[in-house]
């Protein structure tokens, strides 16, 4: 769960790769090193309402590149663009509640936007949900469910997924764990994955 400045910045260059203008600008101004000018360039786009822009200036006030870092002013960012169902900005913002990062501490908020970010594909937010339902955090402890999320993960790719999902099935009865993949293949054809 813990995000590194490199790989934000990869993150953040890979999302900008298909776009022009000042959002590709921001992005290559990110790859160089030049935060203030991407910062400009994003908050331009994020006061029109450009979730990718808010979510790139949450990452920008999370990691203090450019600018000292603001935990507080981060969650700000990350929920306008979670709001508009950007799956980054919820798995960001579902970390940010689950560390007490910028915002207290609150299980439950976590639980809400990493389910809102699986559902949105979002690979990480998957295993966290998986997690928070195998130790019971913000939810009720369910083996079944948290297997179904690792499972989901996995079949993603996610290889921290497979460890977790590896792990919980060792307490899990052979009914259960057929349950459970019976639950992410069902899933994974509804939300065609």
């Amino acid at each position: 769960m813990v995000k590194s400045a490199a790989m934000l910045i990869a993150l953040l260059i890979a999302m900008g790769s298909a776009h022009a203008g000042p959002l590709q600008d921001g992005f290559e101004a990110a790859g160089r090193g030049d935060y203030k000018a991407a910062f400009r360039l994003w908050r331009r786009l994020a006061a029109k309402g450009n979730a990718e822009a808010e979510y790139a200036i949450g990452i920008i006030h999370d990691e203090g590149l450019g600018r000292p870092k603001d935990h507080q002013e981060a969650v700000r960012w990350y929920r306008r663009a979670a709001h508009q169902g950007f799956a980054r900005a919820e798995y960001n913002l579902g970390v940010s509640y689950e560390d007490g990062q910028g915002i207290g501490r609150d299980y439950g908020q976590a639980v809400r936007w990493y389910r809102q970010a699986a559902e949105h594909g979002h690979q990480m937010a998957q295993d966290n949900l998986g997690v928070m339902y195998a130790k019971g955090r913000g939810v009720c402890k369910n083996d079944v469910t948290a297997n179904m999320w690792l499972i989901i993960a996995a079949a993603g790719g996610n290889r921290t997924a497979a460890q977790n999902r590896a792990m919980t099935e060792q307490t899990m009865t052979a009914a259960q764990i057929i349950a459970a993949q019976k639950l992410a293949r069902q899933w994974m054809a509804d939300y065609r994955i």
